[in-house]
C-alpha cells in the first residue's frame, strides 16, 4: 500500500530526506518494517513498581 501525503516541512533537512514514495517513484526498492517494537524490556519491572497492582 502506498500513501502519498502532503506533509509540512518542519525542518530544512527534511527536504533532503527521501521518503518511501519518492524512492519508489525513482525506481528504488523501499523496505519498511511491518511492526515496530520499541519496548524497553529492561525497564518493565521498574515501571510496574510504580503502579499499585492488586
Amino acid at each position: 500500500m502506498l500513501e502519498d501525503l502532503d506533509t509540512p516541512v518542519t525542518h530544512p533537512k527534511d527536504r533532503e530526506l527521501m521518503t518511501d514514495v519518492q524512492a519508489i517513484r525513482e525506481g528504488f526498492i523501499s523496505i519498511t518494517p511491518l511492526q515496530y517494537n520499541l519496548t524497553h524490556y529492561d525497564r518493565i519491572d521498574r515501571i510496574q513498581s510504580w503502579l499499585p497492582l492488586p
